[in-house]
């Protein structure tokens, strides 16, 4: 008998596993609770000598303390002009040669299922730029998340978002789409950019994630991770998203 030919295919199972259901949701819920309090053990921890090296092994020690197996991806700790770097790697850069950082991080559970959330941690002053900045963004993640519900199309949703850059004369500065689908993988079906043609669905999970990168200055991102359900979202995440100066070591 000969052996029949495989031939790749694209797109069979991935809006398979584009809507959860309710252990998955479950799951996911749990990637968030677990990476938050590895969050909050970071802030607990932080000192201004540590490099983003150590401060990114920090928040995965904290993550496993509270029943992840480890990050769901990478962390991202960016200090200061580094965090221009969308996917910036952690570094020797000390958090004391700038009075911000950006983190981008989630947790594994033990049956697989990531978070992904982002959050600046300010160590020194709040300077007017920062501020200023910080609040634009935070504008487009709360307009956009209030945009999604069922049938809605992922592209309206990030035109969203860059409409309120655009109205901030910023919009050049945010370079990557809005967000994205996870669930046992942190980058799964399901985009939101300009040109994506997904339509939300309830059940999909999805980061909601703007950002403004200035090189030579920084970057700011906040990003949440929600659910879509039968009559709108909801949100998973429930770290705040103010921005306040930290106390640390």
């Amino acid at each position: 008998m000969e052996t029949p030919d495989l031939i790749p295919v694209k797109g069979l199972v991935e809006p398979l596993r584009a809507v959860k259901d309710a252990d998955e949701v479950k799951q996911v819920r749990e990637a968030v609770r677990q990476a938050e309090k590895g969050f909050e053990f970071l802030k607990s921890s932080l000192m201004l000598e540590m490099t983003e090296l150590q401060a990114a092994f920090t928040l995965e020690e904290g993550i496993r303390r509270f029943g992840a197996i480890g990050a769901g991806f990478e962390i991202i700790t960016a200090v200061g002009e580094r965090a221009a770097l969308p996917h910036a790697r952690p570094g020797l850069t000390r958090c004391e040669e700038s009075p911000f950082m950006l983190v981008d991080w989630g947790a594994r559970t033990s049956t697989g299922y990531v978070s992904d959330l982002t959050r600046m941690i300010v160590t020194g002053s709040i300077s007017s730029k920062l501020q200023r900045m910080y609040e634009v963004v935070k504008t487009a993640l709360e307009e956009s998340i209030q945009a999604i519900g069922p049938d809605v199309r992922a592209s309206d949703v990030d035109r969203v978002a860059r409409q309120v850059m655009e109205n901030h004369g910023v919009a050049a500065k945010f370079n990557h789409g809005l967000g994205h689908g996870f669930g046992l993988q942190v980058h799964e079906s399901v985009r939101m950019s300009p040109t994506s043609e997904d339509v939300f669905k309830p059940g999909m999970v999805v980061t909601v994630e703007p950002g403004l990168y200035f090189p030579g200055w920084g970057g700011i991102r906040i990003e949440d991770d929600v659910l879509i359900t039968k009559d709108g979202c909801e949100v998973l995440s429930s770290l705040s998203r103010e921005l306040e100066a930290h106390t640390v070591g």
